[in-house]
């Protein structure tokens, strides 16, 4: 088990997303998260944790922005919502890696 709570903000508009992970048997869970953003990174952080549960860390990590934006219908201007959700996932992911091999 892994557990781990990494911020990621984006520079842009100071969206904030932190994710706690938990790597069982080695499929993923988004236990818990604090949002401080827009509603649709909000949106998008809630879309990427259900479509990372119960994946592979490896799956979980390759979910690409395309499917987040069509998925969400997101605008042009919202899509830095996707990847801002999507990099605050990787790096969760990479700190359980790492807590885990420690």
């Amino acid at each position: 088990m892994a557990l781990c709570f990494p911020s990621l903000k984006n520079p842009r508009d100071g969206d904030v997303i932190e994710m706690d992970v938990d790597v069982r048997d080695g499929k993923v869970a988004v236990t818990r998260m604090d949002l401080r953003c827009c509603e649709a990174a909000t949106r998008a952080a809630k879309e990427i944790a259900r479509l990372a549960y119960g994946h592979t860390p490896e799956d979980a990590a390759r979910i690409e922005p395309p499917v987040l934006i069509t998925r969400l219908d997101l605008t042009r201007d919202e899509e830095r919502c996707a990847l801002t959700a999507i990099a605050a996932l990787r790096a969760a992911l990479v700190d359980a890696h790492v807590k885990e091999l420690a």
